[in-house]
């Protein structure tokens, strides 16, 4: 695997990250900060190496430090977790998530402020 191969991977996945999870960036580690712990910690790694390495390999005495076969599998992992999420699903998940957080305030406001009413003694 040369760097070609290696740069059509890494836009295979840049590709992946912006339409199962609508995470656009300059490059793949902006688009993998920005993606955040939407990505569970092994396919951010695996993720991360596959960044590491399509720099590496741009400079060629850099280039021999890539392990090539672990680059390939952890950029296969990461295709496969994100080939099976549900772009929908996802958005409807983040935001009955955000929805929860907003009621879940609103409820600990009402409490508090029938804790107050009650020890001034005006309930």
């Amino acid at each position: 695997m040369g760097p070609d191969e290696l740069n059509e991977k890494v836009t295979e996945v840049r590709d992946l990250l912006e339409a199962k999870l609508r995470v656009r960036g300059r490059d793949l580690d902006h688009q993998l900060s920005r993606a955040g712990r939407r990505l569970p910690k092994n396919i951010r790694r695996d993720a991360h190496a596959l960044a590491q390495a399509d720099l590496l390999l741009r400079n060629p005495k850099l280039a021999r430090m890539v392990n090539l076969e672990m680059t390939e599998m952890g950029q296969q992992r990461v295709v496969a977790y994100l080939q099976q999420i549900d772009p929908r699903q996802a958005l409807v998940t983040r935001r009955l998530n955000w929805l929860a957080g907003i009621a879940l305030n609103l409820l600990l406001v009402f409490i508090i402020v029938i804790a107050m009413l009650r020890w001034r003694g005006l309930v």
